[in-house]
């Protein structure tokens, strides 16, 4: 991978045990698109569209809802 100016490249993936999903952090407008069904096998063996999942729209992923399951909080995360 390579650098992007001007954007944090920390949590572009992640995976979320509680929830069984690998999701990409959008720093930028605070939002979490998640990748229902998809295993890290899915994502070695065509990681384009996951990793430009943020700029090019959500397909292949999902907006990611929290609510109700957690509670809201203010700001930005730690």
């Amino acid at each position: 991978m390579a650098e992007a100016e001007g954007y944090e490249p920390e949590y572009i993936r992640l995976w979320l045990p509680g929830e069984g999903l690998y999701v990409t952090w959008d720093s930028d407008h605070a939002e979490l698109l998640v990748f229902p069904g998809v295993t890290w096998s899915d994502i070695a063996a065509d990681p384009l569209p996951y990793l430009a999942a943020q700029w090019d729209g959500p397909e292949p992923g999902a907006p990611f809802v929290p609510y109700p399951k957690y509670p809201y909080r203010s700001g930005r995360p730690h």
